[in-house]
């Protein structure tokens, strides 16, 4: 909604004065835009991240049997992740347990680990993706569109119902 405002101001700048200074306003407006809109990055020392090695170390040949993960799997080009990236680094804030460990991993950087996990990172429906494993197996998932094809709001709530 605000980038609708951003362009409705352009198009009066455009009118009220010449093609140079509505061009200059125009960038203006949408670079304030951009900063004021785009949350800060939600980082959290409660949230590692991991690489397919140090997931197949920590998750699939659990260290402690008893320990559960939380692995956000997300899409760095995808503007959804990026909002809720600090969703997820408060959530490893709000619920801290000695048995829950909060992870991310970078699906452009390990594609192969996404493959593994049925997730595609250019289907904006399969990210984010946030999935809770026990004793390495998957226990539930809870991604943007679920494979119901109802729309799953990815928000702390929606998290904490799906996993508690």
């Amino acid at each position: 909604r605000s980038f609708l405002h951003a362009k409705v101001l352009s198009l009066v700048f455009a009118f009220m004065s010449g093609d140079q200074i509505a061009l200059i306003a125009t960038f203006a407006v949408y670079g304030i835009m951009l900063v004021l809109l785009v949350p800060p990055k939600g980082a959290s020392d409660n949230v590692i991240e991991i690489t397919d090695e140090t997931f197949k170390q920590t998750i699939k040949e659990a260290y402690d049997p008893e320990m559960s993960h939380i692995v956000f799997f997300a899409n760095p080009f995808n503007a959804e992740n990026h909002y809720f990236e600090s969703t997820f680094a408060a959530l490893s804030t709000k619920y801290v347990h000695t048995k829950l460990q909060y992870s991310t991993v970078d699906l452009t950087k390990y594609v192969e680990l996404a493959k593994e996990h049925d997730i595609d990172p250019k289907q904006k429906k399969d990210t984010p993706c946030v999935i809770l494993f026990f004793r390495g197996k998957e226990v539930s998932r809870l991604s943007r569109k679920e494979k119901d094809g109802k729309e799953d709001v990815l928000s702390e709530e929606a998290v904490v119902k799906k996993f508690e």
